[in-house]
């Protein structure tokens, strides 16, 4: 017994959902955690600082990846 195709239904074109501006804030919000995670990753190096302690400005990438992403493909 055949089963019709099931139609997948997708859209014409992405809709952004941020503005100019919501972009922008979301560049310059990834930029200050970038700076951060330099400057956290830095402090870390020069003291001699515990491994562990490296998850703080690991976490800072993490919000400026997130923050660039989310600026690049406009959501």
């Amino acid at each position: 017994m055949d089963r019709p195709a099931v139609e997948l239904q997708t859209a014409e074109g992405c809709v952004p959902n941020i503005g100019a501006r919501g972009r922008r804030l979301r560049y310059v919000g990834a930029t200050v955690a970038v700076a951060l995670g330099v400057i956290g990753t830095a402090r870390i190096a020069y003291l001699r600082l515990p491994p562990i302690d490296v998850a703080g400005p690991a976490l800072a990438f993490l919000a400026a990846a997130f923050g660039y992403f989310q600026a690049r493909e406009k959501t």
